[in-house]
């Protein structure tokens, strides 16, 4: 039977072997452990051969030696099942360092081992993925390595270290079966304490029954944590130091021998109560490098130390008093220099909160009612996972009073789970240290997504505020039920903490901040009307899942989630009779009203309408509302309006006999669109017509927006709540922006107008003639924000054509050819010729195509848009359905090319066109702001290099584009000197480089306003500036051309200016 080492544990075993409900003694359960394990510990050697040998003799001794030193008498106090669990722990704790090559390859290559039989982790697969991921180790789909040797021996060694602890744990379970099952479960958590945080500690069991004793867990674990620890020797330093502290650059085991840095510890034995016992750690060394790797090692062992005794401490009769770290290394040969990165504590106190505050005295506000939502969210989901219904009803509440000088105190009160003296002073009293991501909040198990992150947002009090004072109670179901009272009066003093008792106060937490005046003056809210926590609330909370009560100035508020059902409002309003409920989605958009008197008429020509939407794309949920002003009946069928549907923006209301002038009213006052953007507080300061949430709380500047609104109506107003279901969202610390990509939304959003306008007019749109449907397109374009193109077919939409005769007339999309060509609707006739929106199949028959050369041999050509603009004094609807035009065909088909015609003096384009299944995509390149596309010109402007087409002749206003000639033998030049400048001028010099952009933005082609263009500008001065940028990209070795394309380059190049 093997033997064991001599000593205090021992010998405790010893004389308490029968002290158990076991059939065999404790002291051969352990000889057994010992016989069985100690081989295998060899093993380490094979990973880690610079490191001394691991066996009994250097390392289990030794750290039994420790034992004896640092509990001294506490051994005598342990029963005989604690000492055997401690004894096998001693045994057991680094088996897992333990790996053998076959266990290696079944773990990175997913192969079944072919001669030992081991078990591998229960997750390991999931570990060994996510590491090699991390690592940037190159894995199969299946996350397995194709060889084993492809994984470097210093990243399995981190792989191994970082899975040890929980290895040990499973190995030794797997060896204690039937009767000391049990006892083999109480030793495996013992062995894995030393990889363990000390709040998983803190959370062990001190009175468990294991073969009859009661057990202290607890003071076991961590008694096994300072034994791992304190093997720091000369023949331990090297596994100690790469163990605890994982340097970057390993020192070889010739290195270390060689310096024989520390003795064996040793730990003084004390008699009297007051002195602190010393743990001595002695050495010496000449290198410089070791001893600044020591001094980490030293600050390590000082901190878990402190923390490891400081919990034991909770454990009656387990303490082992005061004990001090006496570290001694000397320096021989040099002076040590100690430098390492500090921080001021005041100085990062003021940089965090100011991050936090951002010039915003209401970010404190919402930093508590963040905390307040996560705290009554908890308890609920605790409640819930307890099998009992729910805490009752919860709600947060804002009181606001002010002083006889018009100072506020503001209080905020929540029925959440409330903290303890332990939560106050690990997180709440630890800057950047949130409990939601700690291993105590993840012990809970909680199904909550929470909003805080990062723990700092208390910090924001203190920029608008002197005094704050907590109160709390924790929910007696899970911690101390004493209640506590906080006053902090500066971040960097000590906080003054009364204890009131054993179930004093309500559970959870109220907050009251004390705002300073001076610190209110310095801030721009002196010059807004003062503080109002109201206002800034209903914006921040638009979609918070708790009800908010607000008391303020005599006014009596609730606030309740956007998306509540008229049912839930209902039911609020009657639990809370005496506040005034207030819904994001519910302030009034503004309706527009004709002028009686002006008019004759008093209809209502606008009515809002509000649609919902729900979706779960990429693990986050995005919910909310779509709220825009639809027209009226009335308004359809007597009425146009011409201009642009934005707030503030002028139009005009027509009917057969009178036109009345009126304004779209701005949006009226609300909490995020005040009547000056100087005075709505930058947390709250969104887009004029968005509002982006997430879990509730509004982030500002999202990267968004929402170009949807239809000319004819005020725009729409949106608001979206995003919240994490299998993704996490992830915010900037002040909580302005979000750093996940929120594209979803736009295609949800217009998913959901369109499938309202698709239910609308569908019918009307399918069993129309043609002509109908050009006027329910009309309609719905100039009037609804959706895409047009996406509610109906598109293979049904209508599209004009002229035929060879002249005559224009409507086919669907469907009945186009294959191949098209478009003409300019500079040729139609008689097109203005109505001011409403006429009989569309009357009109048709007065339309004509004016040139002959356009419709030679009898072909048809279509007609890309009607060619109406707002000068043209024409119902809106035709603008509506021109626009539709354009759209549909450039959705549809794609341009292949052109065919020039002279026609009257003027240049003009007809536009060849394919349908994109069959088109092959061109390469596009781009000259500052504007697209450069080349396609092959035909016609009587082949020669041209390049053609700006102007929209139209009747509306000789503004380049469309520049089309590049592909069939001109100095295009394929152009286009390489344009796609060499855009991707590899940063590989030039900074000389050459700025040579270059100076020129390049020497071009006005994109700097100057193509409106109200005139020609003769850019069709001079583009073709010498083409010709010097070229030759300036070869000068530049940007590029390099033939014989033929310099001939090219040095020929002549005409630019036209033409009309589409």
């Amino acid at each position: 039977m093997h033997d064991l080492p001599t000593c205090k544990l021992t010998s405790r075993l010893e004389a308490t072997s029968k002290d158990s409900t076991l059939p065999s003694t404790l002291d051969s359960i352990v000889r057994n452990f010992a016989s069985h394990v100690a081989p295998l510990l060899a093993q380490t050697n094979q990973l880690f051969d610079e490191f001394t040998p691991h066996d009994e003799s250097n390392h289990i001794q030794s750290l039994f030696r420790i034992v004896d030193e640092l509990l001294d008498s506490k051994v005598e106090q342990l029963n005989g099942v604690e000492a055997c669990i401690l004894a096998c722990s001693i045994y057991g704790h680094d088996w897992g360092m333990a790996v053998s090559n076959d266990e290696k390859s079944a773990i990175v290559t997913g192969k079944p081992p072919q001669h030992t039989a081991f078990a591998l982790l229960p997750k390991e697969h999931h570990l060994w993925s996510q590491f090699a991921n991390e690592a940037g180790i190159e894995t199969n789909q299946f996350g397995f390595v194709r060889e084993e040797a492809m994984v470097e021996k210093e990243l399995w060694r981190n792989y191994v270290r970082l899975t040890h602890a929980e290895r040990s744990r499973q190995r030794i379970e797997a060896y204690f079966k039937e009767d000391t099952r049990h006892l083999g479960i109480a030793v495996g958590e013992v062995s894995a304490a030393h990889g363990m945080e000390i709040s998983d500690i803190r959370c062990m069991g001190e009175k468990r029954p294991v073969a009859g004793k009661q057990v202290n867990l607890k003071a076991l674990a961590i008694y096994m944590r300072l034994i791992d620890l304190l093997d720091i020797g000369s023949n331990r330093t090297p596994y100690s130091l790469w163990k605890f502290v994982n340097p970057k650059n390993m020192y070889s085991a010739t290195e270390w021998k060689k310096h024989h840095i520390l003795d064996a510890v040793s730990i003084d034995s004390c008699e009297e109560a007051n002195i602190p016992r010393q743990i001595c750690v002695h050495g010496k060394t000449s290198d410089h490098r070791l001893f600044s790797a020591l001094l980490d090692l030293k600050r390590y062992c000082h901190a878990q130390i402190e923390e490891n005794i400081q919990a034991l401490r909770a454990c009656l009769n387990y303490g082992l008093g005061n004990i001090e770290l006496d570290w001694q290394v000397q320096p021989v040969g040099f002076v040590p220099i100690d430098i390492r990165f500090k921080f001021d504590r005041t100085a990062m106190i003021k940089l965090i909160g100011g991050e936090i505050y951002d010039s915003d005295p209401y970010v404190f506000l919402r930093e508590l009612l963040q905390n307040a939502i996560d705290a009554t969210r908890l308890r609920a989901d605790l409640y819930k996972a307890d099998n009992d219904a729910s805490p009752g009803r919860q709600s947060i509440r804002f009181v606001v009073t002010h002083d006889n000088a018009g100072n506020p105190t503001i209080s905020i009160t929540d029925d959440g789970v409330g903290m303890d003296q332990y939560i106050v002073t690990e997180y709440l009293a630890c800057i950047g240290k949130s409990y939601y991501i700690s291993k105590d909040f993840e012990r809970l198990k909680s199904e909550i997504k929470p909003i805080s992150r990062f723990g700092v947002g208390l910090l924001s009090c203190f920029e608008v505020a002197d005094l704050v004072t907590i109160q709390t109670r924790k929910d007696p179901r899970w911690g101390s039920s004493e209640g506590l009272l906080v006053e902090i009066s500066e971040p960097t003093q000590q906080f003054r903490v009364s204890n009131l008792g054993e179930n004093t106060g309500p559970i959870g937490t109220s907050v009251e901040v004390v705002l300073s005046e001076q610190k209110l003056t310095n801030s721009w809210l002196a010059n807004c009307g003062g503080f109002n926590a109201t206002s800034y609330l209903k914006s921040l909370a638009g979609f918070c899942p708790t009800p908010i009560l607000i008391d303020e100035g005599g006014m009596h508020t609730l606030i309740v989630s956007a998306d509540s059902t008229a049912e839930e409002c209902k039911n609020l309003s009657l639990q809370y009779p005496a506040y005034e409920l207030y819904k994001h989605s519910n302030y009034p958009l503004p309706e527009i009203y004709i002028d009686a008197i002006a008019q004759g008429h008093s209809g209502v020509l606008y009515t809002e309408r509000q649609l919902t939407f729900c979706r779960t794309i990429d693990g986050i949920e995005f919910s909310g509302t779509i709220r825009f002003l639809e027209p009226s009946d009335d308004l359809l069928e007597s009425y146009v309006i011409e201009g642009v549907g934005q707030w503030g923006t002028n139009a005009s209301v027509k009917n057969l006999t009178n036109t009345v002038h009126v304004r779209w009213p701005s949006p009226p006052p609300s909490p995020s669109n005040p009547t000056s953007d100087d005075c709505v507080p930058p947390s709250i300061r969104s887009k004029d017509n968005v509002d982006v949430f997430v879990q509730g709380i509004k982030v500002p500047e999202c990267n968004f927006e929402m170009q949807c609104f239809a000319g004819g109506s005020p725009r729409p107003h949106f608001a979206v709540n995003l919240n994490p279901v299998a993704t996490e969202l992830k915010v900037t610390l002040s909580r302005r922006a979000i750093r996940n990509s929120i594209d979803p939304v736009r295609k949800i959003v217009f998913d959901t107008i369109n499938d309202y306008v698709r239910k609308t007019f569908g019918n009307d749109f399918e069993k129309g003639n043609l002509a109908e449907r050009c006027r329910v397109v009309a309609r719905v374009k100039r009037y609804w924000p959706c895409e047009i193109g996406n509610v109906f077919p598109m293979v049904s939409f209508p599209i004009g054509v002229f035929h060879g005769n002249g005559e224009l007339f409507l086919k669907t999309v469907g009945e186009l050819p294959n191949e098209i060509e478009t003409v300019s609707n500079a040729f139609m006739t008689d097109r203005r010729h109505s001011k409403q929106w006429p009989d569309i199949e009357k009109w048709l028959k007065g339309v004509r195509c004016d040139s002959e050369r356009v419709l030679g041999h009898g072909r048809e050509v279509v007609v890309d848009s009607l060619g109406f603009c707002y000068r043209d004094n024409v119902a809106a609807e035709w603008l509506s359905l021109s626009a539709v035009f354009r759209n549909i065909i450039s959705r549809v088909f794609e341009v292949t090319g052109f065919h020039g015609h002279l026609i009257d003096g003027d240049y003009h384009l007809f536009t060849l066109r394919r349908k994109r299944e069959v088109f092959a995509e061109r390469e596009t390149f781009h000259l500052g702001y504007s697209k450069f596309k080349a396609f092959p010109i035909s016609g009587e402007m082949s020669d041209c290099v390049c053609v700006l087409s102007i929209e139209s002749r009747f509306s000789r206003s503004s380049i469309l584009c520049t089309h590049f000639n592909s069939l001109h033998p100095a295009a394929p030049a152009i286009q390489r000197a344009f796609c060499r400048y855009e991707s590899d001028r940063s590989r030039l010099n900074k000389a050459e480089q700025k040579r270059l952009e100076i020129f390049y933005e020497e071009l006005s082609l994109w700097r100057t306003s193509y409106q109200n263009y005139r020609g003769g500008r850019f069709e001079n001065i583009l073709p010498e500036w083409l010709k010097t940028f070229c030759l300036l990209c070869v000068e530049c070795s940007l590029c390099e051309f033939t014989e033929s394309e310099m001939e090219a380059l040095s020929g002549p190049m005409r630019v036209e200016i033409c009309y589409r």
